[in-house]
């Protein structure tokens, strides 16, 4: 099992590379995330310009989506950004759109709104090691509460991360090779792009 202090000492290693090649491709990956969470806002994200950043952003557009379902899954997403909707009730809500529990869609939507919690990606996860709640559970409900304890786990896990040797020097040079002036990174948005990266590289 991969702990903080590893995967610390691992991105240490390897983070200028890991910074260069995203830099290399920033207009197509952090500089939509700036984007997004520069402009987010309600009317944003009814908006279709907003829409069609996010999707692609968050590879919404690579699902076997219609029109239709976009359409109740963002209508959900702005009722989630402008009201008191915990993430469980969320997660419950974007069942409507294709009759599956978004793992995946929902960490990303809460993320927009609380940017210091984490997202599940099947890209992190495989850096990590760790299980993805649809390969483990049976049925819906089981799929919910995996997905919420998969969240708490990986803020845990992240929190241990940026308490690590190593840690303060990859954030700066993160800063120092993707920073905007005006835009602040959360810490876990930073592990979550570099650990996306790091697999990326691994599998080329």
């Amino acid at each position: 099992m991969l702990t903080p202090t590893k995967l610390v000492g691992d991105l240490l290693d390897v983070k200028t590379n890991l910074l260069l090649e995203i830099a290399a491709k920033r207009t197509k990956s952090v500089d939509k995330y700036v984007w997004i969470q520069t402009n987010i806002c309600k009317e944003a994200i009814v908006d279709p310009e907003f829409q069609r950043v996010w999707s692609d952003f968050y590879r919404l557009n690579t699902t076997r989506i219609s029109k239709d379902q976009k359409q109740i899954f963002y209508t959900i997403f702005a009722e989630y950004w402008d009201g008191e909707m915990n993430y469980e009730t969320l997660i419950t809500k974007l069942i409507e759109v294709r009759g599956s529990v978004e793992s995946s869609f929902s960490s990303k939507i809460q993320h927009s709104k609380f940017p210091t919690l984490p997202i599940i990606d099947s890209e992190v996860a495989k850096v990590l090691g760790w299980k993805l709640p649809r390969e483990q559970a049976s049925t819906k409900a089981k799929m919910i509460d995996l997905t919420i304890s998969m969240v708490d786990r990986l803020n845990t896990f992240y929190a241990n991360c940026f308490e690590k040797d190593g840690w303060y020097e990859i954030s700066s040079e993160f800063d120092a090779i993707l920073g905007v002036d005006g835009f602040q990174y959360t810490e876990v948005k930073k592990i979550d792009i570099l650990l996306w990266q790091r697999n990326s590289i691994k599998n080329n």
